[in-house]
């Protein structure tokens, strides 16, 4: 494998011993990590005093359309040159091209002919001319021209322009390019020329692939046979880049991650970027995942497990990943996770979701989650005897048949006795079950096994019970194989959401308002989840118990409602409320009309709450 420090010797020995006057170019995959490694790597490399303290003067292309523009970005924008030069153009020049030349510095001829449209006399015999190109001084230099497979100069323009740097100025030149794009949109433009004509011009190589030697257009071809003597193909280590980027973050939880997980470049690249519904490498994505993680455990104020922040690390990876090949890929189920928008193995929760889509983060949500996950974690630790079990049905890929059917039978005995498998791990086991099921046609006990915890779940205490997220799991091969899980999945959390209605729908007395205001705080995402919390209420009935609370008792009710919609989009989560909440708010506005029964402080909290609701209403 070639590495950073292989391209980096194969440059400075083109800068310090090329005789060609050719440039060289460096052609990758977009999002393969060359732009990183000029940056990061060739650059600091070429700076160093061993190596002769070489700079680079770096353009993009990218949306420029003019050569000119090109020179401007090089020679007039270029902070390197500018604090080297002490020379000053001659007076006449700034004279016939004031606003292009200004405060320029030393040129050299084809920068100065695409640069000006004045018919100046640019020939070696003027001596104003001959002083102007001997204070040309991009010796020990290297020009770095990047994205030019995104510029709207014609490339063969491009190309000529190139040539003359470095044939006629000497100037050694680093072209860094996607030369797929470069070359499709050359054939595609001289496709378009022979379709006008009626003509045929080339037939399209399967998968939409170009076989390059066989199809490059010709003009290109010879243009860049001209200009260019060497071609790098770019192969980034992507391990060494995705570690010198999470270096530059110095997040103190992906800095433990790193040190708590020596193999995770191993398990980003290996199990999501190669992962076939994934199938990237793109480390712009990859930046941008880190940078949305970072901000995510910077705004969590409690300690986090690692193994549950390292999930929503390479789960967050994963949904980018994917977000950046298909945009239209968006949340579509009521669920805390998504094995769809991640992977199975690494499902993208929910609230990383919101964040990197919405800039909303629920809080609440997190912590929900991470109490689940550290106390089955916890559970599962206590459970020595399912240990060995367990290990063989979620590695069943690398186990014998015999293995595999032995175990499922000791997680079916062990489901008969109530309470001994963790319920939170239920889903997890269905995934892999479903998946065991199908490979060696293991039915009846994966059905039993399924059944016993449909049982089980219906028998559980209201209090260690609570919805089931798949944290992790086992791609499902067929679509079969999926709906069987999600109909099991819903099967189980529609137990859990009947069990705990009586929690929700309490009996609006006021010995119980203090356990239903803290019920409301400890779920707010479930509301979330089922787009309503106002719908789900009584409004005659909370107007009932209104009318026998203290002013303290209705602070406490409208502080819930506040908390419920307190953010700002809540018209995404709530868009079934705003009836229910105009009947509550016409309700209250009528007991406003009943001052007599109320006190001064009463009709306070009361009009805060008519307020409130006004509020929120307006915001749906």
């Amino acid at each position: 494998m070639i590495t950073n420090a292989d391209f980096n010797a194969y440059i400075l020995n083109y800068i310090k011993n090329d005789k060609t006057k050719s440039a060289v170019m460096l052609s990758g995959s977009w999002g393969t990590g060359k732009s990183y490694y000029i940056i990061n790597s060739l650059i600091p490399f070429l700076k160093l005093e061993e190596n002769g303290s070489i700079e680079c003067l770096c353009v993009s292309l990218y949306g420029i359309n003019d050569l000119r523009e090109i020179n401007k970005s090089l020679y007039f924008e270029n902070k390197i040159l500018h604090k080297k030069t002490k020379r000053k153009l001659p007076g006449w020049i700034k004279a016939y091209a004031k606003p292009v030349f200004t405060g320029a510095i030393g040129i050299g001829k084809t920068i100065l002919k695409s640069l000006t449209s004045v018919d100046l006399d640019l020939s070696i015999d003027n001596p104003n001319m001959q002083k102007l190109y001997d204070s040309v001084d991009l010796k020990n230099k290297l020009v770095v021209f990047e994205d030019i497979e995104r510029s709207g100069i014609d490339i063969i323009e491009f190309m000529g322009y190139v040539n003359n740097l470095c044939e006629q100025d000497g100037i050694k030149v680093l072209l860094v390019a996607n030369e797929k794009e470069i070359i499709k949109k050359e054939l595609n433009k001289k496709k378009n020329e022979y379709l006008v004509k009626g003509l045929k011009f080339y037939e399209e190589q399967e998968d939409n692939e170009i076989i390059i030697s066989s199809s490059i257009p010709t003009e290109y071809k010879n243009i860049k046979e001209k200009t260019v003597s060497d071609t790098i193909l770019f192969y980034s280590s992507c391990k060494e880049a995705m570690s010198n980027i999470l270096s530059q973050f110095n997040n103190d939880y992906l800095n433990k991650i790193i040190n708590y997980d020596k193999d995770i470049f191993e398990k980003i690249e290996m199990e999501i970027m190669r992962d076939e519904k994934v199938n990237s490498q793109n480390l712009r994505s990859f930046i941008y995942a880190c940078q949305k993680t970072s901000e995510i455990f910077k705004l969590v104020e409690f300690d986090m497990d690692l193994e549950f922040a390292e999930h929503i690390f390479l789960s967050n990876i994963a949904f980018v990943l994917k977000k950046k090949s298909d945009e239209s890929k968006n949340w579509d189920n009521d669920g805390l996770v998504s094995s769809e928008l991640g992977t199975y193995k690494y499902p993208i929760y929910k609230f990383s979701y919101d964040y990197i889509c919405n800039q909303y983060l629920n809080i609440n949500q997190i912590q929900k989650l991470h109490n689940g996950y550290v106390k089955n974690k916890k559970d599962l630790a206590t459970k020595k005897e399912l240990e060995p079990y367990f290990k063989i049905i979620y590695s069943y890929y690398i186990c014998s048949e015999d293995e595999i059917k032995d175990a499922v039978d000791k997680i079916r005995d062990f489901l008969k006795i109530k309470d001994t498998i963790p319920v939170a791990e239920y889903g997890r086991l269905a995934n892999y079950l479903i998946s065991i099921k199908r490979d060696i046609s293991y039915n009846e006990v994966v059905e039993e096994c399924k059944k016993l915890m449909i049982n089980n779940i219906s028998k559980t205490d209201n209090k260690s019970i609570d919805r089931i997220v798949i944290h992790s799991g086992i791609s499902l091969e067929t679509q079969d194989d999926v709906n069987e899980l999600n109909l099991f999945i819903e099967e189980l959390n529609n137990i859990i959401k009947n069990k705990n209605k009586e929690l929700k729908y309490f009996d609006y007395s006021i010995e119980n308002l203090d356990s239903f205001c803290e019920y409301i705080r400890e779920n707010k995402e479930s509301f979330i989840i089922e787009r309503s919390f106002a719908k789900q209420l009584n409004n005659d009935k909370i107007i009932n118990l209104i009318k026998q609370c203290t002013a303290e008792q209705m602070q406490k009710l409208r502080s819930v409602f506040h908390y419920v919609y307190s953010f700002s989009n809540i018209g995404e989560y709530y868009s079934n409320d705003k009836e229910s909440l105009i009947d509550l708010q016409e309700k209250v506005n009528a007991l406003l009309n009943k001052e007599k029964a109320f006190d001064k402080i009463q009709i306070k909290q009361l009009r805060y709450f008519y307020d409130n609701l006004k509020d929120f209403i307006e915001r749906l």
